[in-house]
């Protein structure tokens, strides 16, 4: 819901074609990109040149939002907890609210896209 976005509005001004699969229909290609060798995390973005040839890989999230992220899950209780549900449905609240109003998060995904790029 963050990333995507800040991809094609890239594409757009830099006149990059865009190509999006979808995860569950491409397993094959996905378990060549998973997150921390274990997960089919999305968004990958796998960028490739004239000759087919993968330059860079970027996803599925920049390193300060996943910071983000990565606090926000410590403060969960464990899963066998009763309040686990509660609190991990207020997780996803906060994580979606953050992503759609905070303007340094988008910005961060934007820096860390052409970084990869450049």
């Amino acid at each position: 819901m963050l990333n995507v976005p800040i991809l094609l509005r890239l594409s757009e001004k830099t006149n990059m074609e865009v190509r999006m699969l979808l995860r569950d229909e491409n397993l094959d290609l996905m378990d060549q990109y998973l997150t921390n060798g274990k997960s089919r995390s999305i968004p990958i973005f796998i960028f490739i040149d004239q000759d087919g040839n993968e330059v860079a890989k970027w996803g599925p999230r920049s390193e300060y939002i996943q910071q983000f992220v990565d606090k926000l899950r410590a403060q969960l209780p464990h899963k066998d907890d009763e309040k686990y549900e509660e609190q991990f449905k207020e997780t996803l609240s906060t994580t979606t609210k953050s992503f759609l109003e905070r303007k340094d998060f988008w910005e961060d995904v934007h820096n860390s896209i052409l970084e990869k790029l450049i």
